[in-house]
């Protein structure tokens, strides 16, 4: 399977973990070394367990492997119950926004803001830090019998540097499929001079 369907390996030793030896920020990093895609997690497409799909970054490829989609399991402190309640959402009517995921979506705010940390739903349009900032609301407004509209004044976040993201997704899942922590500090180790596992 490794040598020759390395997405279908990759895929079923993330689903198996807890393995006791390599951990998922290991797999996920040799999948990257040996040309398997692994896609982030998204409550529009991710289930509990990680999945295989075609994905655009395939089109460009010559090779026959699909990506693989890491699954909800990996995000810290949300329970498979939550995960169910996502999928069936999702199952009855495509989340439209976040708006419309916090309303039909889980309820438990540990749950949700650990969803808008990893960056599980940038894919409805919003950056981590403005998920953060909106889901609070939405979640105190979202059992209002009246919908009423507030305005209210616009908030902008900066984006997260490359660095960031890497660092927010181990906080949030323990890996990152965006690349290695010293990714972004590579070329400053480098211009110190200083060497690389490969010296």
């Amino acid at each position: 399977l490794r040598c020759h369907h390395p997405d279908v390996f990759v895929c079923a030793l993330l689903n198996a973990q807890p393995m006791g030896f390599y951990t998922p920020a290991t797999i996920v990093e040799d999948a990257r070394r040996h040309g398997v895609v692994c896609l982030p997690v998204d409550v529009t497409k991710s289930f509990w367990d990680c999945t295989l799909e075609q994905s655009l970054a395939m089109e460009k490829r010559d090779d026959d492997n699909l990506a693989v989609r890491m699954g909800l399991r990996y995000i810290t402190g949300l329970p498979a119950a939550t995960s169910t309640a996502i999928v069936d959402a999702r199952a009855r009517r495509h989340f439209a926004d976040l708006e419309d995921f916090v309303r039909r979506g889980p309820r438990n705010e540990s749950h949700v803001l650990a969803l808008a940390e990893s960056g599980a739903l940038e894919s409805l349009g919003l950056s981590r830090r403005q998920a953060l900032w909106d889901v609070r609301r939405l979640l105190k407004t979202v059992q209002d019998s009246l919908p009423v509209t507030t305005k209210e004044d616009d908030v902008a976040f900066d984006a997260l540097d490359f660095g960031e993201i890497i660092s927010w997704d181990y906080d949030a899942s323990g890996h990152s499929v965006r690349g290695h922590p010293l990714m972004p500090l590579r070329a400053q180790l480098a211009g110190l001079g200083l060497p690389d596992a490969n010296a």
